[in-house]
């Protein structure tokens, strides 16, 4: 399959983790995708090709992990970054971390009830009018993004879903959002022009 999912095995034996995943692989399922699951340390190693490469829990990311990630880029390929990418290391929380896993300058927000709304360019990508969650969740994120990278926003009016395209055809995208629909994989799917 031209889509996968990828999780690191500590935050895999999280029983929150598990159900995220296990969420998102559905999504796909229902958007008509094959949905491939792999462990981070395999798509690092460089030897599990795909299009699109979702990031499920790559909430645990130090300096070694961020420079693997970082040289695994290559042309045409489209990372999803899920939820609080990077967040942790060793040392415990620290919203830099999400810049240097991701790309993406980021913010904390209050803890809530996630909702986001599709913005004129999430429509245009076919993203879902509102994506919403189950519950308070904290931390959520929100991320510095231009407005033509934005597909959906928090209540408030920042970022939640945005994408950087990089020059190589390839792009990053934040989800920050943790809940998915298979519209919202739809979205991605097209937009890495993934089958």
């Amino acid at each position: 399959p031209d889509v996968r999912g990828f999780y690191r095995k500590r935050a895999a034996r999280i029983l929150p983790s598990y159900w995220f995943c296990l969420l998102i692989m559905l999504a796909f399922a229902a958007a008509g995708a094959e949905f491939g699951q792999y462990l981070s340390g395999d798509v690092l190693a460089g030897v599990v090709p795909a299009r699109l490469q979702v990031w499920l829990s790559t909430f645990f990311a130090g300096a070694p992990t961020q420079a693997r990630i970082a040289a695994g880029r290559r042309p045409g390929l489209t990372r999803v970054w899920c939820w609080a990418p990077g967040y942790l290391d060793r040392h415990g929380a620290d919203i830099e971390n999400i810049f240097r896993t991701t790309g993406f300058r980021a913010r904390r927000l209050p803890a809530q009830l996630p909702e986001v709304h599709a913005t004129p360019v999430g429509r245009r990508a076919g993203w879902p009018e509102t994506v919403r969650g189950e519950g308070t969740v904290d931390p959520l994120f929100a991320v510095d993004a231009a407005d033509e990278e934005t597909l959906a926003r928090w209540p408030d009016g920042s970022p939640a879903v945005a994408v950087h395209r990089r020059a190589d055809g390839g792009s990053e995208v934040f989800m920050g959002i943790p809940a998915w629909t298979p519209e919202s994989a739809r979205a991605l799917i097209r937009l890495a022009d993934a089958k």
